[in-house]
């Protein structure tokens, strides 16, 4: 059930503007889908920065004011990202594991055999980290445009065999064709 607010709120938005705000979101959708895997690490770094900031001027502003709330912030912005990109990338796995674990369970009925498939995702989900962030990426941004569609007017099952197609074609463009960049560039032969 939508939120009574938020669709009020929609409903009293002129049509033209909640066609713009769709078309935006289908772009970022479409953006995602297709190279989610490039804009992921610097986003997890904004938010763990952000959060890390935040934490460290509330630390520092109660030890030494204002002057301590800075400083805090500017060490609590560097961990927060760092701490952040490291904990996301653990906690997908960890998800990913959980899921197959999960499912395997249910197909299989025994919990020996799903154990033993939870782990072996989580040890590949933790050595192929940027192929499984590239494949959620690509799943996250199909169904935003998908949702985008149906807003625009599009028929649900068209929307749907579109995200569909979309989170394949993603998926593969960013697990193929989009590769890892080297931690340090190679250096010029002289």
């Amino acid at each position: 059930m939508a939120d009574p607010i938020f669709g009020a709120a929609w409903n009293q938005l002129d049509p033209t503007l909640q066609m713009f705000i769709f078309l935006i979101a289908l772009g970022l959708g479409a953006i995602l889908t297709f190279a989610g895997k490039l804009l992921w690490k610097p986003f997890m770094l904004i938010i763990g920065g952000f959060l890390g900031s935040v934490v460290g001027f509330i630390l520092g502003f109660l030890i030494g004011g204002i002057i301590g709330g800075l400083i805090g912030a500017m060490i609590g912005g560097f961990l927060g990202g760092a701490i952040f990109a490291v904990i996301v990338r653990f906690a997908i796995s960890v998800l990913a594991a959980i899921i197959s674990f999960v499912l395997i369970e249910i197909l299989t009925g025994n919990i020996v055999i799903a154990l033993i498939v939870g782990v072996v995702v989580f040890v590949l989900s933790v050595i192929f980290i940027e192929d499984v962030i590239g494949i959620l990426t690509a799943i996250i941004g199909s169904l935003i445009v998908g949702v985008c569609l149906m807003g625009l007017g599009i028929d649900v099952g068209l929307a749907a065999i579109a995200a569909l197609i979309l989170m394949i074609v993603g998926s593969l463009i960013q697990t193929i064709f989009i590769k890892d960049r080297p931690a340090h560039p190679p250096k010029p032969q002289t």
